[in-house]
């Protein structure tokens, strides 16, 4: 397998890891990129990107075989040390050291299993769908692929498990169908008439509901229109409200408050990866979800032990500070 770090990102199939680490940026730097930058690494000519993202930067990634636990994928001190010198080497004056990395995302991307073959780089990002009949009947197994071909990949994988099934294969409607977020003739028209009648929100709200739902911003907007007291800020830095946390539950299947934060709303992927957030959060499922302080105490706990895999700066440095609140107690 491939594990792939980026900021802030054997046998079969092989495994190769990728790593991301996203700087802090509390000081200027001098000539720092305001747009994507690419750059390859000194010794192993390995693609780096730069680029700015809400105000920092996130720098990536690694690429690296992993054969140790799927379930404690970290980076490692030497993936950072190499992303923060390759970026110091094409912008010396930015002087980037660990401590301005705010946190790191490490994940895993499975890859066929390839003989003789010791550079992930060769090995090819396709993917296959394999049926394991006769010795395992029903059994399909996908090897390899990517994010960027995840819908390719369905369709396939869909169109396999119909034929063992015997049943005729349908036409495939996602290579046209729109996003939820995306349905609408006139995104335009769309975000000039959100933007003039979403008066609960401030112009900022509104911007980040936009980006984030796209017309799904609308759904927000109902709720707080039905329940005034959802349009409480739980995000201050983001501006994020208590609406969006009820609709992640109620209509994005959402199952834990870390599938809220790092996965919906995504507040979790801010400078301290709302760890200053995640209570409030949880306190909005106690008023509006039926939650008792006992979930939302291990919801909270839950979500700080998850965090733990992306080496947040902020979670170090919280573990200093105790924390009074009677859930995180």
């Amino acid at each position: 397998m491939d594990r792939q770090r980026p900021r802030w990102a054997g046998r079969q199939p092989a495994a190769e890891r990728r790593h991301q680490g996203q700087p802090r940026h509390p000081r200027p730097v001098p000539r720092r990129p305001g747009h994507l930058h690419l750059l390859r690494g000194r010794g192993d000519q390995r693609p780096i990107f730069i680029f700015p993202w809400q105000g920092r930067y996130i720098l990536g990634s690694t690429d690296l075989t992993y054969d140790g636990d799927l379930d404690e994928v970290v980076a490692s001190d030497a993936e950072i040390e190499y992303l923060l010198n390759e970026t110091n080497r094409i912008i010396p004056e930015a002087n980037l050291t660990p401590a301005d990395v705010l946190y790191s995302v490490a994940g895993i991307r499975p890859l066929p299993y390839t003989a003789g073959v010791s550079d992930n780089a060769k090995i090819s990002r396709g993917h296959t769908v394999l049926d394991h009949a006769p010795a395992y009947a029903g059994l399909l197994s996908i090897i390899g692929g990517k994010l960027t071909t995840h819908r390719a990949l369905a369709e396939d994988a869909t169109d396999a498990a119909l034929k063992v099934l015997g049943r005729p294969r349908g036409r495939c409607t996602t290579r046209t169908r729109p996003l939820p977020g995306a349905d609408t003739a006139d995104w335009r028209a769309f975000r000039a008439e959100f933007q003039r009648s979403a008066t609960p929100f401030t112009a900022d709200q509104r911007a980040r509901l936009l980006d984030l739902y796209g017309v799904r911003a609308r759904r927000v907007l109902e709720l707080v229109v039905a329940d005034p007291s959802l349009a409480e800020v739980v995000d201050e830095r983001t501006g994020a409200v208590a609406a969006e946390i009820v609709l992640a539950f109620r209509e994005e299947r959402a199952v834990t408050l870390a599938d809220v934060l790092l996965r919906r709303t995504l507040i979790g992927l801010g400078p301290d990866m709302a760890l200053s957030a995640a209570v409030t959060c949880a306190d909005v499922a106690v008023r509006h979800l039926g939650w008792d302080d006992r979930r939302a105490r291990a919801e909270v706990a839950a979500y700080h032990a998850e965090l733990r895999r992306f080496r947040p700066r902020a979670l170090n440095l919280s573990a200093a500070t105790p924390n009074s609140d009677r859930r995180t107690s």
